[in-house]
């Protein structure tokens, strides 16, 4: 479904879970979020599917 819709992209900036960051890896199980302060926010890619957020 990810795959059909692409609601999210390499490079895109999303805010999600009171963070902002930028899309950094898409693989089949999880997405790499660059946060602001050059954290790293690993979530599954269901979150994506499942949960409203803000790109």
């Amino acid at each position: 479904m990810l795959a059909v819709t692409q609601p999210i992209r390499l490079d895109d900036v999303v805010f999600l879970e009171n963070e902002y960051g930028t899309i950094e890896e898409i693989t089949t199980t999880y997405v790499v979020i660059k946060l602001w302060d050059w954290r790293r926010m690993v979530v599954p890619l269901i979150y994506f599917i499942e949960k409203p957020f803000q790109n």
